[in-house]
């Protein structure tokens, strides 16, 4: 049971880090209205991972 647990938490902290990769790299890419707009998600992405998860739900009303 523990061990089970254990992969669990494993694949979900794996599957994180990647969202998170994906959406720096995706911010990177992007190009914003500002310039302003793409340090801003950087550094929110950067300090406050949760946000990564919030930037590609709403990645469309955000860059236009």
């Amino acid at each position: 049971m523990n061990t089970t647990l254990n992969l669990i938490i494993l694949i979900l902290i794996i599957s994180y880090i990647a969202v998170w990769g994906y959406a720096i790299y995706d911010v990177t890419k992007t190009k914003f209205k500002s310039k302003n707009n793409k340090i801003i998600w950087i550094v929110l992405i950067f300090f406050l991972p949760v946000s990564s998860i919030i930037y590609l739900f709403y990645k469309k009303e955000i860059i236009y």
